[in-house]
């Protein structure tokens, strides 16, 4: 198995960059005053919920490709949908979908090689990498829908721990620019995964999560830490009262003065004025027992001169 902690890895990357024209066309002025609003809480809940899903992701991959695999979260980063798109320039597929029952939507961005690569495994072939540089027929888009669950289920398990939810696929794209129901300048939570097959490719995949998607699962995360603190409430309440109820109980205690072993005969022969021969010492320490378990060592005494009465010695560990 391939270790998923390893970074020295080599991009796959096909696809020319932009032109200058064309970036120049895109380029926004950045606004440095606007820093990010996503709670730090929030991203540490990214970075256990994906690091999981990197690991459980490795362990489906390994399998459903028949070939060692790595997945490793890379980063979680916000900024803006069109700063995403002039950083991606590679052919990709993005898979849109739901958390149900979430409505707002969330994106998984696969690279198209990696792609290209699992459709070969799916349909039967072995895990030889060429590059291809084309685009998806309409046979290898049906084959997506497939492959994208393969990406999807170990997410679903992973965000078990902070919310129910069950990923439903919506549609397919295959250009970012086509993705309509984010606008340029919207902000996104940008989760970047890499994944390694056969030792020597790696390829990018990464989640994208717009501001109305953001805050649907931050209300969800929140409501659970509150119901669980409400409930860790209720809990030591319960706790304090049950201790106080077992406190105020009565237990019957026992100190044991010997034991002595008779016959039947002798048991039956015995009158008034017998001996009994037990198995203690006058100065030995009396057993104090509860419920059968030997709590304190007493030696025995009397009280205000006319009741007997014991004094703890030893306690039992």
């Amino acid at each position: 198995m391939i270790n998923p902690q390893e970074n020295t890895f080599k991009r796959v990357s096909l696809q020319k960059r932009r032109s200058d024209e064309e970036l120049q066309r895109l380029a926004k002025t950045y606004d440095f005053k606007g820093g990010p609003r996503v709670p730090k809480e929030f991203i540490h809940v990214l970075e256990k919920i994906y690091t999981n899903y990197a690991r459980s992701l490795t362990n489906m991959l390994s399998v459903r490709l028949g070939t060692p695999a790595g997945v490793r979260l890379d980063s979680i980063s916000q900024m803006k949908y069109l700063d995403y798109m002039l950083l991606h320039h590679e052919q990709i597929a993005t898979c849109i979908f739901t958390l149900q029952p979430m409505i707002e939507p969330l994106y998984l961005n696969i690279d198209a090689q990696l792609a290209f690569l699992c459709i070969d495994s799916i349909c039967g072939g072995k895990i030889n990498y060429q590059p291809i540089n084309r685009s998806f027929t309409e046979v290898e888009k049906k084959l997506l829908g497939t492959l994208s669950e393969y990406f999807l289920s170990p997410l679903q398990q992973s965000v078990m721990d902070y919310f129910d939810a069950k990923y439903e696929i919506t549609e397919m794209e295959y250009d970012l620019f086509s993705v309509g129901a984010i606008t340029d300048h919207e902000k996104i939570i940008v989760v970047n995964l890499e994944v390694k097959v056969n030792k020597d490719h790696l390829f990018p995949i990464s989640f994208i999560m717009p501001d109305q998607s953001m805050e649907a699962i931050l209300e969800r995360i929140r409501k659970r830490t509150i119901a669980g603190a409400r409930n860790e409430k209720i809990d030591r309440e319960n706790i304090v009262f049950l201790e106080t109820q077992l406190k105020s109980s009565d237990v019957e205690m026992q100190i044991l003065l010997g034991q002595a072993s008779l016959s039947v005969s002798q048991l039956h022969e015995m009158k008034a004025g017998d001996v009994i021969k037990l198995d203690r010492r006058v100065q030995d320490l009396l057993p104090a027992v509860t419920q059968n378990v030997t709590n304190f060592y007493v030696q025995p005494g009397t009280h205000q001169g006319n009741k007997l009465a014991v004094q703890v010695v030893e306690v039992v560990d």
